[in-house]
């Protein structure tokens, strides 16, 4: 029989590891200027350090981070080797006439080999980026540790474009505290970021610690307060919007083909001049082909 004890555990178990509400965390930051009608786009890189080969402890706390990140279904064709994307969906927040397009993907790559990183185009749009670290193990040789968490944070910040700057994120997954505090100069000193703050990879940083059980709802609250600081110190959204496919189409071809073939006619008439060519008006229409083709594409 299940004893209130034991529901009691299954609950908050259960509510420790659901995705986050990461719209509802981030309206409040992304929809300051309150268009109507405009999406508001946030994407976050995930980086960890220090939990490959651990087991036990460790294994746990990153398989945490991403089931927090982790929601709905993703194509396969947004899966690489080594960068998966976690989640993609948009919500529609009605109160603000606004959406809210989410998109995570989770990066693994060695410092000392980019692979395809560097050249992939996951990355674009970057508005965020969490560095979950683990703490040193005990045979680990401490300046090597932090000789490679650096080579990865780097080569994640450079592999993205350095325009916009985005803020960083160092999550601490059970660290020891150092004389009962959060050994935070020393994971800024270690990682450098004094250095990288303010140089054309990071706009700002910021150190959270997760201690203890994730079950517990102070990891939760961790983990929202970093999500909501990262929304708040994201670079300034472009203005866009979201139009009917026909739409864009018809403009497209009023823009690229129509006015400028009737505007040319007038204008041929008016000086009593010949009709026009049609090998002249050709390539306008090759162009109209263009968007055709894009429109194609996105029905598929």
């Amino acid at each position: 029989m299940l004893t209130f004890r034991d529901f009691f555990f299954t609950f908050f178990e259960e509510l420790a590891w659901k995705p986050l509400n990461i719209p509802h965390l981030i309206a409040p930051h992304l929809t300051k200027r309150r268009r109507a009608g405009c999406i508001y786009y946030w994407k976050v890189a995930l980086l960890s350090h220090g939990a490959a080969g651990g087991g036990g402890r460790r294994a746990e706390l990153a398989r945490w981070v991403r089931a927090r990140f982790t929601k709905g279904h993703v194509p396969s064709h947004l899966q690489q080797e080594n960068v998966a994307t976690l989640s993609l969906y948009s919500v529609d927040v009605e109160q603000m006439q606004a959406a809210i397009g989410v998109c995570v993907t989770a990066v693994d790559v060695d410092g000392d080999d980019p692979g395809d990183l560097a050249g992939s185009r996951r990355l674009l749009g970057t508005s965020g980026v969490l560095y979950s670290l683990c703490p040193p193990r005990n045979d680990e040789v401490i300046e090597e540790f932090w000789h490679d968490a650096r080579a990865k944070l780097r080569l994640l910040l450079e592999s993205k474009p350095c325009k916009p700057r985005v803020p960083l994120v160092v999550m601490l997954l059970d660290w020891p505290l150092v004389d009962g505090r959060v050994p935070t100069e020393d994971v800024e000193e270690g990682l450098r970021l004094p250095g990288a703050t303010g140089n054309a990879t990071t706009c700002a940083h910021h150190v959270f610690n997760v201690a203890g059980d994730v079950q517990q709802p102070v990891a939760t609250d961790t983990m929202e307060t970093a999500v909501s600081w990262l929304s708040a110190h994201a670079p300034s959204i472009p203005d866009l919007e979201r139009r009917p496919l026909a739409e864009f189409v018809e403009e497209g071809l009023s823009r690229h083909f129509y006015q400028p073939v009737y505007e040319n006619l007038a204008e041929r008439r008016q000086a009593g001049l010949l009709q026009q060519v049609c090998v002249k008006q050709l390539p306008r229409y090759t162009e109209t082909t263009r968007i055709r083709d894009y429109a194609d594409n996105i029905d598929r």
